[in-house]
């Protein structure tokens, strides 16, 4: 192989260009959406979702399992999805938004995993030493979406 000299300058153009595309991957979440041009969610929104995602079951790979893991065990990021299942009108947002990154019939996943999504919560809540619950409002509101 034969060896390229190449200037201090383009050296860091080159740094630089791998830097920016290392960082644009990174802002990436829920890859699983077929529309590449959808824009991403709000600060705050996509922890929420992946969170909610992973209390949901459903598998995350790579980067999204990693940011899931990292907002459940949050106590922050654990009180704004107990504030956005504990509101109907958040729950329709979030609805919006799951669809946005392209996973598919998302109220009748949280309606059909409604318990499963309290009892994992729940676990963590307590693992961690959060003060914090969800309980029957909140299946009620997530099971009101089957309607």
């Amino acid at each position: 192989m034969s060896k390229i000299k190449i200037t201090r300058e383009q050296y860091n153009k080159l740094v630089l260009t791998e830097q920016k595309n290392r960082q644009n991957k990174s802002n990436d979440i829920l890859t699983e959406s077929i529309d590449k041009n959808v824009q991403l969610l709000e600060e705050g929104w996509k922890e929420i979702v992946l969170g909610i995602s992973m209390l949901m079951g459903l598998q995350l790979t790579g980067q999204n399992n990693a940011a899931a893991e990292k907002a459940v065990h949050n106590v922050d990021i654990m009180k704004q999805i107990e504030a956005t299942l504990g509101d109907e009108s958040k729950i329709e947002e979030l609805v919006d938004m799951m669809e946005e990154k392209g996973i598919k019939d998302p109220s009748s996943m949280l309606t059909k995993n409604a318990e499963t999504i309290v009892k994992r919560y729940n676990e963590i809540a307590v693992d961690d030493n959060f003060n914090i619950k969800l309980g029957i409002i909140t299946i009620h509101n997530l099971k009101a979406l089957e309607g």
